[in-house]
């Protein structure tokens, strides 16, 4: 059974009936997101898709897909660049360490009820990469990687050179 996308789901009632959804959410809706993204960037929705579902031994979960662009800044050349979104997502719902067989991550509902908005905004979060830049590392014309590979530096750096020229001379 497929329904209309809502922020907040009845947990126990969706996994009864495996419900599955699909719909869009507007990045206006993930606050946290906000301070990470362009401040005048006007932003696509992102698509979400996910099911509630029990796993083979009874736990309950939620699985899905979240894809995307999100207005980012290159902390390379800091100019505007849309880093897309691509990722899948599985997590159990109020499982106890027992019950977990599988070593998914778990989530926790408030009093039977998950928001969706929370959930998803949390894993774009988390798949941020650390340093979001463009591809392309000619995006900044000043920063140019370095020809060497790091070895001759390793060898200047090295505390005990001088110890191995002296173990030479005796």
């Amino acid at each position: 059974m497929q329904g209309k996308l809502q922020q907040s789901y009845r947990v126990a009632r969706e996994i009864e009936r495996n419900a599955l959804f699909e719909g869009r959410i507007a990045l206006s809706q993930l606050p946290g997101l906000r301070d990470l993204l362009l401040d005048d960037a006007v932003a696509d929705p992102v698509s979400v898709r996910f099911e509630f579902r029990r796993t083979p031994w009874g736990a309950r979960s939620i699985r899905g897909h979240i894809e995307g662009r999100l207005p980012m800044t290159c902390e390379r050349c800091l100019q505007p660049m849309e880093l897309p979104v691509d990722q899948d997502f599985e997590l159990l719902i109020d499982a106890r360490e027992e019950d977990d067989r599988s070593g998914l991550e778990v989530i926790r509902s408030d009093d039977g009820w998950l928001d969706l908005y929370a959930l998803v905004e949390e894993e774009l979060m988390l798949g941020l990469p650390l340093i979001r830049r463009h591809d392309d590392v000619d995006c900044n014309r000043y920063w140019k990687p370095s020809a060497d590979t790091g070895e001759a530096e390793a060898e200047n750096d090295n505390p005990f050179a001088a110890l191995a020229a002296l173990k030479g001379k005796l």
